[in-house]
């Protein structure tokens, strides 16, 4: 791999996982957040259940997206839109504006996985693609526990002094006894947004779109000539041809699976 091929690969990187950080910085401050916008709490279930379903319907948009466009252009126009949504959470004071802006974040962050798969695919030699995916896999996962510290870090409120009372009235004493520091849910979001900025703007020039395909042994030769380009798009009607393959069934159902698994743990461990 070339050096301005690791330099690109860093930067998209980077700002992917600066993305992928959005939910685990809000789900520790959800107490935080409805005292400061005077909201019930199943306002904020509401909220984190209409962010699921969304980012999930636009990883199956931009995984079509992703076949049909530059990747490169998919990520700074998910860099911009993410990093100027969450600049924005500074000015919210109602819950339409918060509603309004996890959507927008939702779908933002929904084009990080199949991006990232597709670049790092193209960017990687199939021999090392593997331990390149497992890699990403453990960083990432590292990033979210990164940024759920990292958004606990600028509340200094001493939960564990209020741990008796009921949701409602946590939210009830934090509005009443630390009225100024309501808005501190904002700031990691402001510091990560600024950065996610300079990232995206920096990647307009440093990132490397590849030629697609150019790392697959089988077409490696072929594609080698910079006249020759793979030309496959995907149409809406290959689709159907995903659930020929036993595999894609099997990671379908394991979906469902967690989706059950999460919500037993949750009945199990009550907020």
């Amino acid at each position: 791999m070339k050096k301005r091929e690791i330099l690109s690969l860093i930067c998209f990187l980077m700002l992917i996982l600066i993305i992928i950080m959005d939910n685990p910085i809000f789900l520790p401050n959800q107490v935080l957040v409805a005292a400061d916008l005077k909201i019930y709490f199943d306002s904020i279930g509401l909220l984190i259940g209409a962010y699921t379903i969304i980012n999930g319907i636009f990883i199956i948009i931009s995984g079509y997206l992703t076949d049909k466009y530059e990747r490169k252009l998919l990520l700074i126009v998910s860099g911009f839109m993410w990093s100027a949504t969450v600049i924005f959470y500074l000015f919210i004071t109602q819950y339409w504006q918060l509603f309004l802006g996890r959507m927008l974040a939702a779908i933002a962050t929904g084009f990080t996985t199949p991006v990232t798969i597709s670049y790092i695919a193209d960017m990687v030699s199939q021999k090392s693609r593997s331990k390149s995916f497992a890699i990403w896999g453990l960083i990432s996962t590292l990033a979210s526990v990164f940024a759920s510290i990292f958004a606990l870090s600028f509340n200094t409120i001493d939960f564990e002094s209020i741990s008796g009372l009921s949701i409602n009235e946590k939210i009830n004493y934090i509005r009443t006894n630390f009225p100024n520091q309501l808005y501190t849910w904002k700031l990691p979001y402001l510091l990560l947004g600024i950065t996610a900025l300079i990232i995206t703007t920096i990647s307009i020039f440093l990132t490397v779109e590849p030629k697609r395909g150019s790392k697959d042994l089988y077409l490696k030769k072929s594609l080698s000539d910079e006249m020759v380009k793979y030309t496959y798009k995907i149409r809406l009607s290959d689709f159907k041809n995903l659930f020929k393959r036993k595999s894609n069934i099997f990671l379908t159902i394991n979906f469902f699976d967690v989706v059950a698994s999460g919500l037993l743990l949750a009945y199990i461990f009550p907020y």
